[in-house]
C-alpha cells in the first residue's frame, strides 16, 4: 500500500510540475505543490525517506525507460524543487 500511496503522491507531483499552462493554471499548480511539499515535511522521517526511496526507484525505471528529461531532472532534484 505504501508504495501506491508513494506513486500516487509522485504522479501529482508530476502533473502539477510539468503539465502545460493549458491543463492547469499556473498558480493553482503552484499552491498544489507547495500543499504537498507542506504535508511531507510532517511526515515523520522513516515514512519521508520510505517515499524518496520510491521515488529514486521510479526514477532508475524512467531512465531505463528513456522517459522525457524534464520528468528525470524533476526527480532528479525532488527534494529541492519542493524544498525539503
Amino acid at each position: 500500500m505504501k508504495n501506491n500511496l508513494a506513486e500516487i503522491v509522485l504522479q501529482n507531483i508530476e502533473f502539477f510540475s510539468l503539465a502545460p499552462d493549458s491543463d492547469i493554471h499556473p498558480d493553482a499548480a503552484v499552491r498544489q505543490l507547495e500543499h504537498i511539499a507542506s504535508l511531507l515535511q510532517t511526515l515523520p522521517d522513516a515514512e519521508r525517506d520510505c517515499f524518496f526511496e520510491h521515488a529514486a526507484k521510479r526514477l532508475e525505471e524512467l531512465r531505463a525507460a528513456g522517459a522525457p528529461k524534464e520528468q528525470v531532472d524533476l526527480l532528479e532534484n525532488l527534494q529541492s524543487h519542493l524544498g525539503l
